[in-house]
């Protein structure tokens, strides 16, 4: 079953967390001086901590690891929002196109998330031979499939929809379900599942 929950807070929200976590009180000025913009935030996260910005990357790659951790002794991927908010979270700062699966168990707990293919800032090859060959050395029960779209435009194309299909066709002889195809553009995703094109 694949109900949808209650959205994910919005980018905004979580950047203002963020930004409480360093600044406190004085996070909502910081993000207002930086016109809401993630690109002019970081660049003056950068000049304000100096030598300590290697401390943010280092942070950001252990938080990836740590949300694969978590995703993966929560609870299932059973709603669209459960799996948006980890996928938002995951792939929107990739500047390249990602495709990726995350492997599911029967009850949908995640055993895996695999990082398939990776292109550039306008398209991916995806390798149908790969995806079954994934599925079957991680012994999935179901998967989501998710890419990112770089310019922000989380709306699927022709190209999307044959690839999901083709993709869907083939993992059913394996016996394996595809619970849903999300695309990731910035603060916004897509869900195949939610908009009946699975």
């Amino acid at each position: 079953m694949y109900t949808p929950i209650a959205p994910a807070p919005s980018i905004k929200d979580q950047v203002l967390g963020h930004l409480a976590t360093i600044f406190g009180s004085h996070a909502q000025t910081v993000f207002d001086e930086c016109g809401g913009s993630a690109i002019k935030l970081i660049d003056m996260l950068r000049h304000k901590t100096g030598c300590r910005w290697d401390l943010f990357r280092a942070a950001r790659g252990i938080h990836e690891i740590a949300m694969l951790e978590m995703a993966a002794k929560g609870p299932a991927m059973n709603a669209p929002a459960t799996t948006q908010q980890f996928l938002k979270h995951y792939l929107s700062t990739r500047p390249f196109e990602t495709f990726l699966l995350l492997h599911l168990d029967a009850r949908n707990h995640l055993l895996a998330v695999e990082e398939l293919f990776r292109g550039d800032i306008s398209g991916c090859t995806v390798h149908p031979r790969e995806v079954l060959r994934s599925v079957i050395e991680h012994n999935s029960s179901g998967v989501i499939m998710a890419h990112v779209h770089p310019s922000k435009n989380c709306q699927s194309s022709v190209a999307d929809e044959i690839l999901t299909q083709r993709l869907k066709d083939l993992l059913v002889q394996a016996e394996v379900r595809v619970l849903d195809h999300i695309i990731v553009g910035g603060d916004s995703c897509l869900s195949f599942a939610a908009r009946g094109l699975l």
